[in-house]
């Protein structure tokens, strides 16, 4: 059996490397969006941070350039609006001339200060529901397929969604006794639908784009 030589094989560094790659990362004012944005450009990528707070969006953008004059770059959006969130895609393209990844952390969660989101079922406002549908999934939507074709183009387009526990289970109550945080049904609901959809765009637009 003939072995395959090692100069064959490519290294991780190799693997990973973004150089001449453009990605969107919504929520990139967040946390995790923060640290993805960082890992992306310290990787060659160029990224387009796109969050609610203009203010904070820049502000990221900046913390992530690590030197490299416009690597990456603020994109302020209110992924509610339908029309805001197509945009995205045009408003990138017309910057860098291509979209190679989509990243979606964008969500509505617990540690936002919306009224009756912590409340019990009984008094959870349709309201909160819609806007965690908005933003938790139908953003996810709105955006990927305003992306599709540029990701299609691009060779090697990969969409990454970002699930959770409570969009396959249920919760358990006890863990939030005595506190001030809660579960609310729009966002469990929306988690379950972002699972779902991943699943589907995965089979519908491969094999010249990979969504996970």
């Amino acid at each position: 059996m003939t072995e395959t030589p090692r100069s064959a094989f490519r290294s991780i560094a190799e693997m990973s490397d973004l150089t001449g790659r453009t990605v969107i990362v919504t929520g990139g004012a967040g946390h995790i969006g923060r640290a993805a944005t960082a890992a992306l450009v310290e990787r060659g990528a160029t990224v387009a941070v796109v969050d609610l707070n203009a203010e904070a969006c820049t502000s990221a953008a900046e913390e992530a350039e690590q030197g490299r004059s416009g690597s990456a770059f603020a994109v302020p959006c209110d992924l509610s609006d339908e029309e805001a969130t197509r945009s995205i895609a045009e408003q990138v393209l017309d910057r860098t001339g291509s979209i190679d990844g989509l990243v979606h952390f964008a969500a509505l969660v617990s540690s936002e200060p919306l009224d009756n989101w912590t409340t019990p079922f009984e008094q959870q406002a349709t309201s909160v529901w819609r806007q965690a549908l908005e933003i938790n999934l139908t953003a996810v939507f709105v955006l990927t397929q305003a992306c599709t074709p540029a990701l299609r183009s691009s060779g090697h387009g990969s969409v990454v969604t970002v699930g959770s526990t409570y969009g396959m289970v249920g919760p358990d109550w006890r863990i939030y006794e005595g506190t001030e945080m809660g579960n609310a049904a729009g966002y469990a609901a929306s988690k379950g639908g972002v699972i779902q959809l991943t699943k589907w765009m995965g089979t519908t637009v491969a094999p010249d784009i990979r969504v996970n």
